[in-house]
């Protein structure tokens, strides 16, 4: 079952705070990687961090430039959650 709710806007601690929770064995989450063309063309790098995620999730480019119209305004919709369930 595919389940998909719009992300909150904010400061994106729910996502941020997400890998902290361990999985199944106990096991945590593995670091996060930046890949496609969108990551080449903002310069993110390959690893996600804190810093880089939350800029974007509030609109903002690593470069701290707008990516949006209402980048860090309180309606900013950051994007969306696609959950996955047996």
């Amino acid at each position: 079952m595919l389940s998909i709710g719009a992300m909150q806007s904010g400061n994106g601690r729910y996502y941020l705070e997400l890998a902290r929770e361990d999985y199944y064995l106990e096991g945590g989450e593995p670091p996060g990687r930046w890949w496609g063309r969108g990551a080449k063309k903002l310069d993110l790098g390959t690893r996600v961090d804190r810093d880089g995620l939350g800029g974007l999730l509030k609109g903002f480019s690593p470069a701290e430039k707008p990516l949006t119209q209402n980048a860090g305004r309180a309606r900013h919709q950051p994007g969306w959650d696609l959950t996955f369930s047996a």
